[in-house]
């Protein structure tokens, strides 16, 4: 599909998703003895994994955001495609950041399977929304 718009008043639509991807390097960046005093607002064992599928979840809704208004995306697009494979990607990276880099934070196969769930979660979400507006239109 043909973008709706010219290049550079594309990347506007994209800002939130470059935010929100500088928003999840800040909170991952944060040292591991920060995160000790948050520890008592944990409602639930394993209630980070919630936290991963949250904040992956915005970050595909974000992207998928940008890509409907510059191309119109559907879920099965490639654009939804490359969302993914941009989500993953930072996923994998963020958690091999916190495992060799960051002082203080641990990465996990497991925080990583939620990054994952939480971007197809979100693509889900995302489908849903636009069935539902596009029934309301």
């Amino acid at each position: 599909m043909t973008p709706v718009s010219t290049p550079p008043s594309r990347i506007k639509y994209y800002t939130p998703a470059l935010l929100w991807t500088g928003v999840i390097f800040v909170l991952i960046s944060i040292p591991g003895n920060y995160i000790v005093p948050l520890q008592r607002l944990v409602v639930f064992e394993h209630f980070d994994k919630i936290v991963h599928i949250g904040i992956f979840g915005v970050l595909i809704l974000a992207c998928m955001y940008g890509s409907d208004k510059v191309y119109g995306a559907t879920v099965f697009s490639w654009q939804t495609a490359a969302a993914l494979f941009v989500a993953f990607f930072l996923g994998a990276l963020s958690e091999l950041m916190q495992a060799y880099i960051l002082i203080g934070r641990d990465g996990s196969i497991w925080d990583f399977v939620a990054d994952c769930l939480g971007s197809i979660g979100g693509v889900m979400v995302y489908g849903w929304w636009r069935l539902r507006y596009k029934k309301m239109n």
